[in-house]
């Protein structure tokens, strides 16, 4: 091999070099990197009608969409494919959020109202479903409602602000979920507190309270409301007591110290 030849060869290796230097730039340049990539995959907004995540079993794990009302929805699953916890908008314009059990029985409810001035409520129901108490707001003021948990029927009601009296009122109910059997309010006609209790057919049977004197007083009715026994301070004498007993006509004996 004469020189020329050797000066051939050393220039076509030459240029083969060169050749692999320039393509493994335009790969490196070309092909994102790992970083890059992440950066593709990061959407800065999600249009859809509606949103499933499922697991690698292809069970239900969140649901979002629009309800019947037109709002929007929100459904959390647990592994057994049941929905226990929900966020959506009602009818009224407000939103409701509720969880449930296991078995989808709902246990909390949470919801925007639109009573007289606005507000919300929540309700907690037993195990079962049935409903066990629930707060809420009307114009007067907050009202707590606690339910047995065999017949669900209304026990106790406790009123930030009662019709009559302007203050609170604690009710408790027996088999007549209309009337109360036991109220504790203010009284109207003075300024202490007063506890009335009452019969079946929704009659005073006896009251306990304090007078326009700011006294206590006790009265034991009849079964039509009549007054038949009142112990109370003595006219005039508001540190000496007194008893008055009645009998069917309203006649009454007064016992007292005197």
């Amino acid at each position: 091999m004469n020189c020329k030849q050797k000066l051939v060869y050393m220039l076509i290796g030459s240029l083969f070099t060169l050749a692999g230097y320039f393509l493994a730039t335009v790969i490196n340049t070309q092909t994102p990197n790992a970083h890059a990539q992440e950066k593709n995959n990061v959407f800065d907004k999600i249009v859809c009608k509606e949103l499933e995540v499922v697991n690698d079993t292809g069970k239900k794990l969140l649901r979002m969409g629009e309800t019947f009302a037109g709002g929007g929805f929100i459904l959390v699953y647990n592994k057994e494919e049941m929905a226990i916890a929900g966020m959506d908008s009602i009818d009224n314009g407000g939103g409701t959020i509720v969880v449930g059990t296991k078995e989808g029985k709902v246990t909390v409810a949470m919801r925007a109202t639109t009573p007289i001035g606005g507000g919300g409520d929540i309700e907690v129901n037993n195990f079962d479903g049935s409903r066990g108490a629930t707060i809420s707001v009307d114009a007067g003021g907050g009202i707590i409602q606690v339910y047995d948990c065999i017949k669900g029927a209304r026990r106790v009601g406790i009123w930030g602000k009662a019709d009559v009296g302007g203050a609170g009122l604690v009710a408790v109910y027996g088999d007549n979920q209309r009337n109360p059997v036991v109220v504790m309010r203010k009284s109207i006609v003075a300024g202490g507190g007063v506890i009335t209790v009452a019969n079946e057919e929704n009659k005073v049977a006896a009251t306990m309270g304090a007078n326009l004197d700011s006294i206590g007083y006790m009265s034991v009715h009849a079964k039509d409301g009549k007054t038949l026994v009142s112990i109370e301070s003595k006219a005039g004498f508001p540190n000496n007591g007194l008893i008055n007993v009645y009998n069917h006509k309203g006649e009454w004996h007064s016992i007292s110290k005197d």
